[in-house]
């Protein structure tokens, strides 16, 4: 099966680059994770890496297993019909 879900070029980022902050850091500045107690996020930060992309690499294809759940923190995401 082809690519369902690619990266489009990048867009810059607003705020501290992503490798300036811990990803639990960038995570929480956005609802709802904003949300999460700091028992929460102590569990869930050693969990979470972060992955520097290029544009048009393909996130996942249709019908496979997801290997992670992904979160776009710079540039934008391209979903094909």
């Amino acid at each position: 099966m082809g690519a369902f879900g690619s990266l489009q070029s990048p867009v810059p980022a607003k705020g501290p680059a992503m490798s300036d902050t811990a990803p639990i850091d960038a995570l929480c500045a956005h609802a709802p994770f904003d949300a999460l107690t700091d028992e929460a996020r102590g569990w869930l930060a050693p969990e979470l890496s972060l992955s520097e992309l290029d544009a048009g690499t393909t996130l996942f294809t249709k019908g496979a297993p997801l290997p992670a759940v992904y979160v776009i923190c710079a540039g934008a995401f391209d979903r094909p019909c």
